[in-house]
Formats: C-alpha cells, sequence, structure tokens
C-alpha cells in the first residue's frame, strides 16, 4: 500500500536544499505534459523492469 509517509522529504509539499525551498505538487501520471513538469511530484511503485543486455553498469 502506498503511503504518504514513504515519500520522504517530498512529502510536505516542499523540499529544501542549501538555502533555497522548493514548491511541490503530487500530480498523478495522467496530468504530466511533454517535456519538463517543473515542481511536479509523481508518487508510485516499479512493479517490474526490463533489463537492457547493452546497458553501461
Amino acid at each position: 500500500t502506498l503511503d504518504k509517509k514513504h515519500m520522504g522529504p517530498y512529502k510536505e509539499g516542499s523540499y529544501t536544499s542549501g538555502n533555497q525551498t522548493i514548491k511541490l505538487e503530487l500530480t498523478p501520471l495522467k496530468d504530466l505534459k511533454p517535456g519538463i513538469n517543473s515542481e511536479k511530484v509523481v508518487f508510485g511503485k516499479v512493479v517490474c523492469w526490463i533489463q537492457d543486455a547493452d546497458a553501461v553498469p
């Protein structure tokens, strides 16, 4: 089960690095647009992956 507590530093709607705070919005995949999605966070699980034999480790 997905729980907001698993979002770590992103769960409160912002992220601070150094002296800069960035506002974040939890966004469903369907609402993402092609290109850069500034200030968006997607939350989910990886259910599988396909390993590429040509990939560089």
